[in-house]
């Protein structure tokens, strides 16, 4: 823990994520002044599987969004000001906290629950099956969080054609990021860039891949 705090990953990553957050804020404010039959049926589905509904939007559609240095916001105090019933409020709060929450875990990707109950099978802390496993699993975090969270998207997409537009954008950008970071290595280490057509080509993008997190928990 003090490892990655010393690193400063820890306030990297918490610093992209609230990046993401307060742009999607102000997407969600803008989006919000449509009404929810003027959603794309994507949009709308992949609400409704967080549990967002129609009366839910109409809560956030009565929000004014607050200006925040030019930018209109939906914001948790935005809706906390709506004339309605607080149990209302408060559940349309959560559920827009979530969504932002969820989705920026997306854009730096962080192991939600379904990947923690896969990584710890139930046991606890402190018992030796606990341990063992925690111990197995150490740094195992981030390509089942990969996994768990991509693939679960490329589920809720229709058809298909989208599903395969998806997985192929994905595996081709963690491609090429994964090549980037093997030569920005080899030229941190002294060594000469990796020639990417060459005779071992094949072996250098199959790295490439793995690198990216291409290939997931095996990766």
């Amino acid at each position: 823990s003090t490892t990655m705090k010393l690193s400063l990953l820890e306030g990297w990553t918490n610093a992209l994520r609230r990046g993401f957050s307060v742009t999607m804020m102000e997407r969600m404010g803008a989006m919000t002044r449509g009404d929810w039959s003027a959603l794309g049926a994507a949009d709308q589905k992949l609400m409704q599987s967080r549990g967002i509904t129609e009366a839910d939007w109409h809560v956030w559609q009565q929000a004014t969004p607050e200006d925040w240095n030019g930018q209109k916001m939906l914001t948790a105090d935005a809706i906390a000001a709506v004339d309605a019933d607080a149990t209302i409020k408060n559940g349309a709060i959560a559920k827009l906290l979530g969504f932002i929450a969820d989705e920026s875990e997306y854009a730096s990707l962080g192991p939600g629950l379904m990947t923690r109950a896969a990584m710890t099978q139930g046991l606890r802390r402190g018992t030796l099956g606990g341990e063992l496993i925690r111990h197995g699993m150490l740094f195992k975090s981030f390509p089942l969080g990969m996994v768990e969270r991509h693939l679960r998207r490329i589920n809720e997409i229709d058809g298909a054609g989208g599903k395969l537009a998806y997985s192929a954008a994905l595996m081709t950008s963690l491609t090429l990021f994964g090549a980037m970071a093997l030569q920005l290595k080899d030229i941190a280490n002294g060594k000469d860039p990796r020639d990417m057509t060459g005779d071992h080509s094949a072996k250098i993008w199959a790295a490439a891949r793995q690198q990216g997190g291409g290939m997931g928990i095996y990766g």
